[in-house]
């Protein structure tokens, strides 16, 4: 299960609308997306914690919406 579909399932489990998450797959990329840019907490924790940067999130966010 790649992270779109995940997320779409999310959806669709959270609003307890069903089982047809595919109609739902935009809504999720969109929802992937706005992650994108992380806040500035985010970016405390991904510099500081991990040694994770911020340049390494957008990339992980990009291959969450190829998938």
């Amino acid at each position: 299960m790649n992270m779109i579909e995940k997320v779409a399932r999310a959806i669709v489990n959270n609003l307890q609308c069903g089982d047809d998450w595919e109609q739902w797959t935009g809504v999720a990329k969109v929802a992937i997306k706005a992650m994108r840019e992380p806040t500035e907490e985010m970016k405390e924790e991904l510099n500081c914690l991990c040694n994770v940067y911020v340049v390494d999130w957008n990339k992980i966010i990009d291959a969450a919406l190829k998938e």
